[in-house]
């Protein structure tokens, strides 16, 4: 009876570890598999690096964003964090006569 209570007790920790820690980042990294395969043109998104555009090309790996008119980039799809709404994004434009403080590197 004695050798039953310590596997007893080691289960219940390792049973709490996975409804702790491994079940939450499974379905975690489930939500980010449907974002990327339901991403489309048009979207609006948010890199994992902050970055922030418009999605105008799709491949099976690859996302064309344009983050400004005429200025584009290519990134892989697992790159896009997660979608924003139009005004989520005109809150985080930020033009040189904003408010930011700017500094200039001397070289």
């Amino acid at each position: 009876m004695e050798s039953i209570s310590p596997l007893l007790i080691m289960a219940v920790v390792i049973a709490a570890l996975y409804f702790i820690m491994i079940r939450p980042q499974q379905k975690k990294a489930k939500g980010h598999r449907k974002l990327v395969e339901e991403l489309k043109v048009g979207d609006l998104v948010m890199t994992m690096g902050g970055i922030v555009g418009k999605i105008n090309g799709l491949s099976d790996e690859a996302v064309l964003l344009e983050v400004e008119k005429g200025a584009s980039m290519t990134i892989a799809r697992q790159a896009v964090s997660r979608t924003i709404d139009e005004e989520t994004a005109k809150k985080m434009v930020v033009s040189e006569s904003s408010n930011m403080k700017q500094e200039s590197v001397d070289g």
